[in-house]
Parts: C-alpha cells; structure tokens; sequence
C-alpha cells in the first residue's frame, strides 16, 4: 500500500474513533491537533479516499496573461528586443499597445513563452581543467603525507 493510502486509513481511525470517543479524546490518542481531527472529520464521507491529501497547486491562475497580451508582447519582443532590450520591450508594450502590467510580469511572462535568451549556463569542464584538478589532488596527497611521516 502507498504512503498516501496508509496515511488516508489511519486518518480513518482517527475519525471512526472521534464518532465514538469523541474528538478531543482521539486528538489525545493519536497526538494530533483538535483543529485536525475537527477538519477530518468534517471532510470525511464514509470512504478513505475522502481523507487523501489533496493537491495544494491551484487550478487556474486568475491573473494570468491573456492570449491577446501574450501576443503583444511577441510582436513588442520580436520588434525592439535585439536593438534595446527587455525595457525597449516594455516600453514598446506600454506606448503602443497599451500594457498595463509590470515589468517583472512581462519579463516572467516572456521568459514562460520562451523569448530571450535565457540564464547563462556554466560551461563544461575542459580535460585541461580536469588534468589540473588531478595534479592538484596528487600534490596535495604527497604534501600530507610528508607531514604525517615528520610528526
């Protein structure tokens, strides 16, 4: 059984024995919170899955850019970012097309559309920077040895 399963029937429990005993009582028992085994028990319907842990990610986002503001800031992208940058885009954004959020919303919104060019990623390791690491390692294996053979 998985952890989710096994934790929605000894919620179960708790509720089965708050019925009979009462819920400060099964709150005592099974050392949770009253607020808790109050909140089970309001929840529960007569099957374990009713006590499962919910997702906490919302379902919509109320806010989010529309369709029509999206496609105003790929024109505004496509239009000033490569001579201006991201505040040319904003701008553009706010005189001709009539944006209203933030910056930083655009930005998040632009980057979530794939525009830009992203974070800088680090470059890989070449083999000289590997043969260094070795020497390094050797050396400093030679150099603690010398000092345990002179102690």
């Amino acid at each position: 059984m998985k952890r989710l399963a096994q934790e929605a029937r000894i919620r179960q429990g708790v509720v089965h024995y708050a019925e009979k005993h009462g819920k400060s009582a099964a709150a005592r028992q099974y050392g949770v919170s009253l607020s808790i085994v109050k909140r089970w028990s309001k929840r529960y319907d007569g099957t374990w899955k009713s006590l499962q842990e919910r997702s906490h990610r919302p379902n919509r986002h109320p806010r989010q850019h529309s369709p029509m503001e999206e496609a105003a800031i790929q024109q505004a992208f496509v239009k000033t970012y490569a001579r201006y940058g991201w505040y040319g885009v904003y701008a553009e954004l706010l005189k001709h097309h009539g944006y209203t959020r933030s910056f930083s919303g655009m930005y998040h919104a632009a980057t979530r559309m794939g525009l830009g060019w992203g974070k800088k990623r680090k470059r890989p390791s070449t083999a000289s920077n590997c043969l260094d690491r070795q020497r390094n390692r050797v050396y400093l294996q030679i150099h603690q040895s010398d000092r345990k053979k002179s102690i």
